[in-house]
Order: C-alpha cells, then sequence, then structure tokens
C-alpha cells in the first residue's frame, strides 16, 4: 500500500512538471516577429567628438525581427558599437525628440551646459563593441537624452553613452560617447524607430519569402 501512495505521488509530480515545461514551451515570445536575419534600414548622418573636436560620422540602423531590436551601429575613436534598442527604448528616445522638437519650434532651447539634471530622459540599453567587432557586451549602459550647441552655433539633439559593466571581461566596461543629430536627420531616426514601421518591415519580408 505504502509503495502505490508513492508511486501515485511520484506520478502526480512528474505529471505537474512535464505540464509545467509544455506550457512554459507553448509561450510564444512576444519580441519573436519573424525569422530573419537583421535588417539594414538605413543610415543617419551624426557627429561625434574625438579629443574634443567635432567628427562627422554616421549612424546605420539594422532591425532585427527575432528580438524587435533595433541595433544602431556606430564607430568612434577605435570602437565599433552596436547601440540595441528594445522597444521601451525606442518609446524613450521618440519622447525624447519629440520633446526637443517642440522646444526647437518655440524657441525654448538655450545654450547651457548638458548635464543628467536638464536631460529629456534616460534608459539602460544593451550594447556590444570592440576593435574589429562585438568582442565585448554589457546590458547595463546608461544613456541620456539631451541637446547641446556645437561650433557652428546650433543646437543638435544629443545621446550620450554612459559606461555599463562588461558582461565578459571582469572590471572592464563599455565606452562612453556623445552623439550629435541634426533636427532635420531626426526625423529619419524617429520613423525608424516607431513600432509600427517595424512592424509594415516585417510585413513586407513575409510577402517578399511568401510561397
Amino acid at each position: 500500500m505504502k509503495n502505490k501512495f508513492t508511486n501515485i505521488f511520484l506520478f502526480l509530480i512528474f505529471s505537474i512538471v512535464l505540464s509545467s515545461c509544455v506550457t512554459q514551451n507553448s509561450i510564444p515570445d512576444p519580441n519573436f516577429l519573424g525569422d530573419y536575419d537583421p535588417v539594414l534600414l538605413g543610415d543617419v548622418s551624426v557627429y561625434t567628438t574625438n579629443f574634443g573636436s567635432e567628427k562627422a560620422n554616421k549612424i546605420e540602423i539594422y532591425f532585427a525581427p527575432r528580438t524587435n531590436m533595433l541595433h544602431l551601429h556606430i564607430k568612434d575613436s577605435i570602437n565599433k558599437m552596436n547601440i540595441k534598442l528594445s522597444e521601451a527604448n525606442r518609446t524613450f528616445l521618440q519622447e525624447a525628440i519629440i520633446s526637443f522638437s517642440d522646444d526647437l519650434n518655440n524657441d525654448r532651447l538655450q545654450n547651457r551646459k548638458p548635464t543628467s539634471k536638464n536631460a529629456y530622459g534616460s534608459s539602460i540599453f544593451s550594447m556590444e563593441w570592440g576593435i574589429t567587432g562585438a568582442g565585448h557586451e554589457t546590458d547595463e549602459a546608461g544613456i541620456l537624452y539631451n541637446y547641446k550647441y556645437l561650433s557652428d552655433g546650433r543646437p543638435y539633439f544629443m545621446i550620450d553613452l554612459k559606461q555599463g559593466a562588461d558582461l565578459i571581461m571582469e572590471g572592464a566596461k563599455s565606452p562612453t560617447a556623445d552623439i550629435y543629430i541634426s533636427p532635420s536627420n531626426l526625423e529619419d531616426l524617429l520613423k525608424m524607430t516607431k513600432q509600427d514601421f517595424l512592424l509594415a518591415v516585417v510585413e513586407e519580408l513575409n510577402s517578399n519569402y511568401a510561397y
């Protein structure tokens, strides 16, 4: 009798564990939008600072349907960086761009030093970097959205990258960088961050690969 109850108990435990595994495996990942490699959406002309001087640069923007992440590729100094923006990250960026544009259009911008206190917003993001590619990675880098007047006397939207701990090498941290974008180029960036636009990209891929 004891063995009978023991077997029943073990059977129930096994059934519960098996049911849990099946349930977890059957839950779809909401960020999986399609089994496609990252797609190049375009590039945006920007400025970065190198030893205090402004340098023309560009961001190549990719969309990864498997993870619903926007990848911003840029080379700054010796590092190639891949800034990964989730849908939540992109929402913060969109709100900051809209606030900056509103301040610009209503003559509310002042030539002051950008700080964390007067920033439009901030968030935590993931990033890969390295001299030749993705040799390092962090999931806790900081990002501040602000604006700054550059040497031409005009205000530029500012993406201020803060350091995060390296997941691969103990004691190492991600590089800092300041990226400046003109108001005219912000329109292209804003368009490519919107979820409706990215979903339309996936729909086009689905159509291209339809049987």
